[in-house]
């Protein structure tokens, strides 16, 4: 009987379900705040870029961070199919023994069906993480008129894309069950993928911080004016931080799946961060009666 509810998987999913929270009513409610603020962050910086000069006022830097808005739905979209639908299984945390079990089971049962869904949906993820956090980082990248490291940045974006359709030979690996296909080819805790992205996403962030700094020290201000505009600036360093913080989770415990919500929340901040920027004249604006 014990080896029968290994094989179905019905404590497993029970478990693990549990264990990533996936298809509780909170992290419903926290992927919706966090869509509608960026969403509003979106249009206060649309309406700051366009209040004075219309639509010409629309710059490079704004499509971006539209286009960013658009893939950031679509990661949170892909997360909820990890978290909720394949009940946060993939192919990974799993023995030899019940690997054989569920393949014995058939392709057809229900466990078999979510982990290889969960799997492909974790590859997907991979992706869509890259390009809104890339895409936001082309936006400041332009907003700081610092296009000669647009090569850099498309360069470790390839780097990120290169690594996922490179570590895992063949691509149906990330989604093979039995035998134990190997961690590389285990979409969900991919030392490699944790490694390469996280080591990419800290330099970009880095050299972007780089740029604006050595303008704002050489600038005829006040120290309180500079100190301001250079945490303002700075603020990509939540996005370091998070980043950190996400890769750590990821290889916390092998059993279950990188929580997901650390890539919708990442990918969050960065969408903030990056509107902060514009949108403070327009705030400043807004209340000048009361800033004095």
């Amino acid at each position: 009987m014990e080896a029968l509810e290994i094989s179905t998987g019905n404590a497993t999913l029970d478990e693990i379900a549990l264990s990533s929270g996936g298809g509780t009513p909170i992290r419903l409610v926290e992927w919706s705040v966090m869509f509608g603020v960026a969403v509003v962050m979106t249009v206060l910086r649309t309406y700051a870029r366009t209040s004075k000069n219309g639509w010409n006022g629309m710059a490079w830097d704004d499509h971006l961070v539209w286009l960013a808005l658009a893939a950031y739905a679509v990661l949170a979209l892909n997360v909820f199919t990890i978290d909720v639908v394949a009940e946060g299984l993939s192919n990974n945390g799993m023995t030899d023994e019940h690997r054989w079990l569920l393949a014995n089971d058939g392709t057809y049962s229900q466990e078999y069906q979510l982990r290889v869904l969960g799997s492909k949906a974790q590859l997907v993820k991979w992706f869509l993480y890259a390009l809104t956090l890339w895409l936001l980082k082309g936006s400041l990248l332009y907003f700081f008129s610092a296009w000669v490291g647009a090569g850099f940045l498309l360069l470790t974006w390839a780097a990120t894309s290169v690594t996922v359709l490179a570590s895992c030979q063949p691509l149906t690996n990330y989604w093979q069950i039995f035998p134990d296909p190997g961690t590389m080819c285990q979409p969900a805790i991919s030392p490699i993928l944790i490694a390469v992205f996280l080591g990419c996403n800290v330099i970009t962030d880095v050299y972007l911080i780089s740029i604006p700094i050595p303008v704002l020290l050489k600038a005829r201000l006040r120290s309180s004016q500079k100190i301001s505009l250079i945490c303002l600036f700075s603020c990509t360093i939540l996005i370091t931080g998070i980043s950190i913080v996400r890769a750590l989770f990821m290889l916390k415990d092998p059993k279950i799946n990188g929580d997901g919500m650390w890539d919708v929340r990442e990918t969050f901040v960065a969408l903030v961060t990056t509107n902060i920027p514009p949108i403070v004249p327009l705030l400043r604006s807004w209340f000048a009666c009361c800033l004095g």
